[in-house]
């Protein structure tokens, strides 16, 4: 594995380490617009690993939204040269794998904290106005008529991951597909929604 996460500062300029910062990292810009709000970030530096850490998965469709708690999410590059992210707790990884590196951005504690806000009074667009304001000035990127346009390169590998993975991350939005048992998709999302509400409890209380 091996890491170059495209770090950026709070003026979109190309920073080297700012670790101790709250994050916003752009997962998925498809049907559904991905986000990691990260309380911080550090680098393994046995494995050179890049770590989110006190993680928020905000997942938004529309009119319909999730959000999901991990206590820490690595980003690196794997054996397909994809860039990939997974919850660093059960090896899971998150959907649309991306041919370049994911952009991470980070930004100031009052706007993190104003983001935790935004959440906790169920009015997610506005972390998606945020975040597409911010990550439309990165290059490659731009905002025609108020939605966000990412380069063609980024997430949009599909959902090849390794076949001894134990799958993907369940977002709340995650369809039922064909071949799969849905009461037993409906009990995991079940199972996954309870977890999350007590990591977000235990961490953002």
């Amino acid at each position: 594995m091996e890491t170059s996460v495209q770090l950026y500062r709070r003026d979109h300029k190309l920073t080297a380490c700012a670790l101790g910062d709250p994050s916003i990292t752009l997962i998925q810009n498809d049907g559904v617009f991905g986000l990691l709000i990260a309380d911080g970030a550090h680098e393994d530096s046995f494995s050179g690993r890049f770590y989110l850490d006190t993680v928020s998965y905000l997942a938004v469709r529309g009119g319909e939204w999730s959000c999901t708690g991990f206590e820490s999410v690595v980003i690196q590059r794997d054996e397909q040269r994809l860039w990939v992210a997974q919850d660093a707790a059960t090896g899971c990884y998150f959907r649309n794998p991306s041919f370049r590196p994911y952009e991470t951005l980070f930004i100031f504690r009052a706007d993190y904290e104003r983001l935790q806000k935004f959440r906790t009074n169920n009015t997610p667009r506005q972390i998606v106005e945020f975040a597409m304001n911010h990550f439309g000035c990165l290059p490659g990127f731009y905002r025609p008529h108020g939605s966000l346009s990412s380069p063609g390169d980024y997430a949009t590998a599909g959902d090849p991951i390794p076949i001894s993975s134990p799958g993907y991350v369940d977002s709340l939005l995650a369809p039922v597909e064909s071949g799969k048992n849905p009461r037993r998709f409906r009990q995991r999302i079940k199972a996954a929604a309870q977890k999350s509400r007590a990591i977000l409890e235990k961490l953002f209380s």
